[in-house]
């Protein structure tokens, strides 16, 4: 019997990092896509308004 279950990740990037940190985890993602067919979801997503001090964060999301 397989269970399903669900990984939310909430990653913290240095100011000015979050491009380089969005790309890297996009490939991660192509590759779970690709190879890892159990996997239902693999996305990483930005989010969308900026704390006051220019940091972004990052929620990935594992299903």
């Amino acid at each position: 019997m397989s269970q399903e279950f669900t990984v939310i990740a909430v990653l913290y990037p240095k100011k000015g990092e979050t491009d380089k940190v969005v790309n890297l985890l996009d490939g991660v993602a192509e590759h779970v896509r690709a190879n890892e067919p159990g996997t239902l979801k693999y996305e990483v997503n930005r989010v969308t308004r900026p704390a006051k001090d220019g940091t972004e964060d990052i929620v990935m999301v594992e299903r």
